[in-house]
């Protein structure tokens, strides 16, 4: 969206999928500011093992940029009945989750919330914001969401950090305990199962599993706290 040579194209289509997910039947679109993987990250078994694109930190112009090419979206995505989610990636403005609030807040529209995908955050081979904060900041603007797990093992003495997949049950993240904060403060979207490496469709499959049976709420008529983002487009 704001890459500097692709920038204006990505937003050209970015208008495109809106146009065409509105015409399937879609109910949200989910955009980020990764950009594309650099020739080192393609050389690695698992790309995030080595440092790629970094959005610049305490650039006003370019922090602006994102916020304004993102509220253009923000808004075609409302006419269309469509809500617009920001899915959290590390080293852009959506790579923290006090980072990830102000740039939803700055666009400032109810239809445009946050995808709290952390998993891309604690699989990073370096010291990581603690899950549980951000996850915290970031639930109650949260419509759309990337689940997914890593193991991690973190040596500080050595400076050593190791993170692989898991599956939902097995890995870093308490899924259960994030769940329940993300019910308790509104949280009513749709969930996406996500998996990197093996049998990804039986590894999603099992993480569904694990969602329904273990971690989802059972009863279909429970009262939803109030979210700060929309919900769905009937509350558009």
């Amino acid at each position: 969206m704001i890459d500097q040579h692709l920038g204006e194209a990505n937003l050209a289509y970015s208008h495109r999928t809106l146009e065409a997910a509105a015409h399937l039947g879609v109910q949200v679109v989910s955009f980020g500011l990764h950009q594309a993987l650099t020739e080192e990250q393609k050389k690695q078994l698992w790309f995030w093992t080595v440092e790629g694109h970094r959005d610049p930190p305490n650039d006003p112009v370019m922090w602006q940029l994102a916020v304004s090419r993102l509220r253009e979206l923000g808004r075609h995505a409302k006419d269309l009945g469509l809500l617009m989610s920001l899915e959290m990636y590390e080293d852009t403005y959506l790579g923290s989750g006090e980072s990830a609030v102000r740039l939803v807040q700055d666009i400032d529209l109810p239809n445009v919330g946050i995808n709290p995908d952390v998993g891309n955050l604690v699989r990073l081979h370096r010291p990581v914001e603690d899950w549980r904060q951000v996850y915290q900041a970031v639930l109650p603007y949260t419509n759309y969401w990337h689940i997914k797990n890593y193991l991690r093992d973190e040596n500080l003495a050595q400076n050593r950090f190791v993170a692989m997949p898991s599956t939902l049950q097995g890995g870093f993240i308490n899924y259960r305990e994030v769940v329940r904060l993300a019910v308790s403060v509104g949280f009513q979207g749709i969930i996406c199962v996500e998996h990197y490496g093996g049998d990804g469709l039986t590894m999603c499959a099992t993480n569904q599993a694990y969602l329904r049976e273990f971690i989802l709420p059972k009863r279909a008529n429970y009262q939803a706290a109030a979210s700060r983002v929309a919900q769905s487009r009937h509350e558009l």
